[in-house]
């Protein structure tokens, strides 16, 4: 089939590069649910409209699910071959409550029985790693992992006993029998704010949107901190801070303290709206902003993420863009956004997602950086 033929293309590529000589895995074809799905469409018994959108919906997950089903077995394989196999599954924007709770970084082995699943009209993302490549299971959409001895080491994985010492130490949830981090929950909150400086109405804002926009597993910890003011004398309500360790950083949501201190939702809301250096009208979209930062830190390594930080301060941003007859800049098309955006290319990003997150339209190359960086 022509999914097959697209698969190998792509594995033997990735082979290749890694001086491997594998025979492709491929997972056989589910012709029940095919047929099913074919009955479905003509059934009498059901309005037009109602066969249009199975053919169109049940069709797509299908085909989707043939991909999962090829890397399932691929997967399988390489592990058995003695590879390093690791399985992420990243839940998106808007994606249901089953799709945010089996989202997770796994050993392969350890992964929910579940992990490949989807429903209709789910567009959440799978990658299974292998070695040094890594491979979107559903887009295929491939990157480099960095080599040994660039920086950054293998990822931290630990056994059974040190997880769980972990989870007892730090509040971490635990999924059947797999220690594993898993997403920002009420509990890390209450861990971090004992006092409840954050009303249980903030915390809800910030738990719900960072869940709705898959990047709640990304964060490691809550931190309600004082922040100081930066350099411009700017408040910073809640901050993003990937720390520094071999692989992955540690990544961090502090909180201002300061800025909380006890108030509703309502008083928050309207502290953020009255101030006009960034676009953030609320609470939420103070969040997004955020969100938009641990989309471009996710999956990466910290030497990875330190190196996007540095190009992002330098030409890419700050030169003119190329083939743009106006000779503008990203930093030039950010000054119609905000003060904040001018700072430096990661903030432009969050703005610009809190911008479209809101229906707004914006410039076609700030857009096209924006979704570069955090798809």
């Amino acid at each position: 089939m022509d999914i097959n033929a697209l698969c190998d293309a792509v594995q033997e590529a990735l082979d290749e590069a890694q001086g491997l000589h594998l025979r492709p895995q491929h997972a056989p074809f589910d012709a029940k649910r095919a047929h099913q799905i074919g009955g479905s469409t003509v059934d009498p018994t059901k309005p037009e409209d109602v066969r249009q959108r199975r053919a169109r919906a049940a069709t797509e997950t299908l085909t989707k699910s043939m991909h999962d089903d090829r890397m399932k077995a691929e997967a399988k394989f390489r592990h058995r071959a003695g590879l390093n196999c690791r399985i992420t599954r990243v839940a998106v924007n808007g994606c249901c409550p089953w799709c945010s709770d089996v989202a997770g970084r796994y050993r392969y082995g350890e992964e929910p029985k579940d992990i490949y699943k989807r429903h209709d009209n789910c567009d959440c993302t799978v990658t299974f790693e292998n070695g040094r490549k890594r491979q979107d299971v559903w887009s295929k959409r491939e990157w480099e992992a960095p080599e040994p001895g660039a920086g950054a080491g293998e990822p931290v994985v630990l056994t059974k006993e040190q997880g769980e010492r972990l989870q007892a130490e730090h509040g971490l949830t635990k999924l059947e029998n797999h220690s594993i981090i898993k997403a920002i929950t009420v509990q890390d909150f209450e861990n971090s704010d004992p006092n409840g400086v954050i009303s249980d109405e903030c915390k809800n804002v910030i738990i719900n949107t960072l869940k709705s926009q898959g990047v709640s597993f990304v964060y490691d910890e809550v931190r309600v901190v004082n922040i100081p003011p930066d350099e411009e004398g700017r408040i910073e309500v809640l901050r993003t801070n990937a720390i520094e360790r071999p692989g992955y950083p540690f990544v961090v949501l502090e909180i201002n303290k300061s800025y909380f201190g006890g108030r509703a939702l309502k008083q928050v809301d309207a502290m953020v709206e009255a101030q006009k250096y960034c676009v953030a009208n609320n609470l939420m979209e103070l969040v997004l902003h955020e969100c938009a930062h641990a989309k471009t830190i996710r999956d990466k390594t910290y030497a990875a993420y330190e190196a996007l930080d540095q190009e992002l301060k330098g030409s890419v941003f700050r030169n003119p863009i190329p083939g743009r007859k106006d000779g503008k800049s990203l930093r030039d098309l950010a000054g119609d956004l905000s003060e904040y955006a001018q700072k430096d290319g990661l903030e432009c990003i969050s703005e610009c997602h809190v911008l479209l997150d809101r229906g707004k339209t914006i410039d076609k190359d700030l857009k096209d950086f924006h979704d570069k960086y955090t798809k």
